[in-house]
C-alpha cells in the first residue's frame, strides 16, 4: 500500500517533524543547527511561508509552518535536500541524515497553532537542556530571534501573542510570553495540554469541528468551518487601517503594486495572520507571493515605511517592522 497524500491547501497549518537517521545526532555543532536555520529561512522567503515557530535539537527538529500557497511537500523537499547537501559539505558525512519521512500535521490555525509553537518552544527545557526560565538564550529556536529588535520577516509573532495571550509584538510582551512559558512547565494541566501525544502524535490538532472536517478530508470543509470569523477580523482590521489611511478600498488604483495596496499589505501582515491568498484577493494584487513583495518595498521604501509607522501608531499598534529578510 502507497503512503497516503498529504493534504496541501492555501493557508494550511502544520507541525512539521523529522528526526536523524536511526536518530543519530546530526545537530551536535554549531555550524550544523545554523546552517539548518538559515536553510530554513531561504525556504521561507523562496516558498512564501510563515514560520510560527521553530527549534532544532540535537538529533530532530520542529516546526510550525503556515503555507500561504499548497506548496509543503515541495518546500520541505528543498529544504532538507539543501540542507543535507550543506551537511555534507561541512564534512559531517556522506549517507542522508533525515529518517525516510518528516511529519506534518495539520494543525488549526488558531490556539492550536499557538499550543504547538508553545510545545515547540519549550523542547529544550523538556529535553533538560537548559531550564525554563533561560529558554531564551537556547539559540536554536525562533524565541530568542522573535524577542530581537531585528527579526526574519519570515517569522509570524501574531497568533503567538493573540491567542497565548493576548499580547503586544513589544518587549514587555515577551516578557509576558516568557513568564507564561515557565508556568506551563510547572503547571500540570498546562503540561497536560501540551502533551507530545496531542501536540506531535495526532496526524490533525484542533477542536472537533476542525477534526471532523479533514477526516472528512476536502480542506474547504475545514476552512468553512474555521475561517469565517477570521476572515472578519482580518475584514475589519483592513477597513480600519484603509479609514485610518484614507485608502477607499473600492478605489484602488488598479496597479498590483500600486503604494496603497503596498501600505495596507505591510500594515495587515505587521499586525494580524492574514494569509497571502486572502490579501492578493481584497487588494486586486494579483498572486500570494506579491503580497510579500509589495509588503516589503513599503518597508524598505524611506517614505512608505515612514506612513506606515504612523498608520500603525494612529491604529494603538507598535509592533517592531521587520528589517531583514
Amino acid at each position: 500500500m502507497g503512503r497516503p497524500l498529504r493534504r496541501e491547501y492555501a493557508g494550511a497549518c502544520y507541525h512539521v517533524i523529522n528526526r536523524g537517521r536511526s536518530r543519530q545526532i546530526i545537530f551536535a555543532r554549531r555550524d550544523s543547527a545554523r546552517t539548518f536555520i538559515e536553510t530554513l529561512g531561504e525556504t521561507a522567503r523562496r516558498f512564501h511561508w510563515r514560520v510560527h515557530a521553530y527549534v532544532v535539537m540535537l538529533n530532530h527538529f520542529h516546526l510550525a509552518v503556515e503555507t500561504p500557497e499548497a506548496n509543503l511537500g515541495a518546500g520541505m523537499h528543498w529544504l532538507q535536500v539543501t540542507w543535507a547537501r550543506r551537511w555534507q559539505e561541512l564534512g559531517r558525512a556522506t549517507s542522508r541524515p533525515f529518517q525516510d519521512r518528516y511529519k506534518a500535521l495539520l494543525v488549526e490555525p488558531s490556539r492550536s497553532l499557538a499550543d504547538v509553537a508553545n510545545f515547540i518552544h519549550l523542547n529544550p527545557a523538556r529535553a533538560r537542556v537548559v531550564p525554563a526560565h533561560r529558554l531564551a538564550n537556547y539559540p536554536w529556536s525562533s524565541l530568542p530571534r522573535f524577542i530581537a529588535k531585528a527579526r526574519p520577516t519570515w517569522l509570524a509573532p501574531e497568533v503567538i501573542l493573540r491567542e497565548t495571550g493576548p499580547w503586544m509584538d513589544s518587549p514587555a510582551g515577551w516578557t509576558q510570553y516568557q513568564r507564561h512559558l515557565i508556568k506551563l512547565t510547572s503547571d500540570d494541566a498546562s503540561r497536560h495540554s501540551l502533551s507530545a501525544a496531542r501536540l506531535s502524535r495526532k496526524p490533525v490538532i484542533g477542536s472537533a469541528a476542525f477534526i471532523e472536517a479533514m477526516r472528512r478530508n476536502p480542506p474547504e470543509l475545514a476552512k468553512s468551518l474555521v475561517l469565517p470569523a477570521t476572515e472578519k477580523t482580518w475584514q475589519q482590521q483592513l477597513t480600519r487601517l484603509a479609514k485610518l489611511a484614507d485608502i477607499n478600498l473600492r478605489a484602488l488604483p488598479a496597479a498590483k503594486t500600486a503604494p496603497p495596496k503596498a501600505l495596507l499589505a505591510a500594515a495587515m501582515k505587521a499586525t494580524t495572520a492574514t494569509p497571502n491568498a486572502w490579501l492578493a484577493r481584497v487588494l486586486h494584487a494579483g498572486q500570494p507571493a506579491t503580497v510579500s513583495q509589495i509588503a516589503r518595498r513599503a518597508r524598505l521604501n524611506p517614505a512608505l515605511a515612514a506612513t506606515l509607522k504612523v498608520l500603525l501608531q494612529r491604529a494603538g499598534l507598535h509592533p517592531p517592522l521587520p528589517t531583514g529578510g
